[in-house]
């Protein structure tokens, strides 16, 4: 598994999925009828700076189901979903995806667990840039935001130039 393309049913994830797969992992094929997604059957735990989700499509969802992520023990953790990209060196952005949802999750660390420069535990730099519709709810973070322009949900330039996040119920704590 590397892409999942699952419209009409949202792909359960487990932790047996998180050791498996191929990373990153790429959530598309959503139309607005038949919206795509994955959904957290249990807590899970990444272990490596590339375990994280992308989106590559509108209508596409990342739904914790109340669970928990952990990142244990990763440095320069780019944060848990990608949705547009900002690059700081080359000075270059891709667009986000619009009509997208990051709901019902929790992120924690582990061991020496750090956030990459510019990244946020759920969100990574630039997440929703040039996209319309985006939504993160019912999130929080508890890792720590130590790295330049990081933040606890969303890394910087998230939603940035006529993008619009709405962000309800989330908890951002820096222990």
């Amino acid at each position: 598994m590397g892409n999942i393309n699952t419209p009409a049913s949202p792909r359960i994830f487990y932790q047996e999925d998180v050791d498996t797969s191929t990373w990153p992992i790429t959530i598309s094929g959503g139309t607005n009828s038949d919206p795509s997604g994955i959904v957290l059957g249990e807590d899970i735990v990444l272990t490596l700076a590339n375990q994280y989700f992308i989106f590559g499509s509108e209508y596409v969802s990342f739904d914790g189901s109340g669970h928990t992520v952990t990142i244990q023990d990763v440095a320069n953790y780019p944060g848990l979903v990608q949705n547009g990209l900002i690059d700081f060196i080359a000075e270059t952005s891709t667009d986000g995806q619009g009509n997208v949802s990051v709901q019902n999750v929790g992120i924690t660390t582990s061991g020496n667990s750090t956030l990459a420069p510019g990244a946020g535990w759920v969100g990574q730099a630039g997440f929703g840039i040039r996209s319309q519709t985006v939504s993160i709810y019912n999130c929080y973070s508890t890792g720590p935001i130590s790295a330049t322009k990081s933040g606890g949900i969303l890394g910087t330039g998230a939603g940035a130039l006529y993008g619009q996040i709405t962000v309800r119920a989330i908890i951002a704590v820096d222990w």
